[in-house]
């Protein structure tokens, strides 16, 4: 969770991308309306908001790892041996915070498709045991 400190002053939109994520978790995770997220957060306006969700949940991450193919991904793996501690670390690291965005990203989908289907009254997701 985001800190007392960690808060804007009103005007003030230059949060680290650490604290913009942990808003987003907190709005995907409790449900929050964007107002309430406005509010609690002391941002300037919802509109912020929404880039900050667009930047990190509807578009493909620029912090996360990029796509791998299979074999360049063994060739990795035969480099690691090679690797110090402190190299091992920030990879693990970097990887980590690559698997938190993508499970908010997915996250991020879920409440997306959720709210599509109470606004448009039209089931999106597919029905187990229907048949193709």
């Amino acid at each position: 969770m985001i800190s007392e400190n960690q808060l804007p002053f009103p005007g003030n939109i230059h949060l680290k991308d650490e604290a913009k994520l942990a808003i987003i978790r907190d709005y995907l995770e409790n449900h929050l309306s964007v107002e309430q997220v406005v509010s609690k957060y002391r941002l300037n306006n919802k509109y912020l908001f929404y880039q900050w969700v667009g930047q990190y949940v509807g578009k493909s991450l620029s912090l996360s790892e990029s796509r791998e193919t299979d074999l360049e991904m063994r060739k990795k793996k035969s480099d690691l041996a090679s690797l110090s501690d402190q190299e091992k670390d920030l990879r693990i690291k970097n990887l980590e915070k690559a698997l938190e965005l993508e499970k908010l990203r997915s996250r991020g989908f879920e409440v997306m498709i959720d709210v599509a289907e109470k606004q448009l009254n039209i089931p999106i997701r597919k029905k187990a045991g229907t048949k193709q």
